[in-house]
């Protein structure tokens, strides 16, 4: 899976300080192939393919110019985009177009009871 299909969009206001650090409240996106099977949390069966998964996340920029990225448990959500019984380069080209056309549609699905609906700034992306 290509690295450049995770996507950070920044929530306007969502700026702040931790510990003497910068600190920035965000949205994830991003593409995975996963192989399916039952979920340990949920034990509920998930079919085998790609997903877009969305969630909220704080990045905190760190002295030594790390950064660290911080969840909160349960809070965001997987999309079944393309179901496949394997990998191949047609299924995975078929996911990116599909996730490049659908993923900021649930971010707003994800948040539309949210206070920082109107706030997610998707003009300007972070990698």
């Amino acid at each position: 899976m290509k690295e450049n299909l995770k996507r950070y969009y920044p929530i306007k206001g969502g700026e702040g300080e931790r510990n003497g650090n910068k600190t920035r409240r965000m949205v994830k996106c991003y593409l995975s192939y996963e192989l399916g099977g039952i979920n340990w949390a949920t034990g509920k069966y998930e079919e085998r393919g790609y997903y877009a998964h969305i969630s909220p996340v704080a990045t905190e920029l760190l002295e030594d110019g790390g950064t660290l990225e911080s969840y909160v448990a349960f809070s965001g959500g997987k999309w079944l985009l393309v179901k496949c019984g394997r990998q191949s380069p047609k299924k995975e080209a078929e996911a990116i177009k599909l996730f490049e056309e659908k993923h900021k549609d649930l971010v707003l699905q994800l948040y539309k009871d949210s206070p920082d609906k109107d706030n997610i700034d998707f003009d300007n992306p972070e990698k």
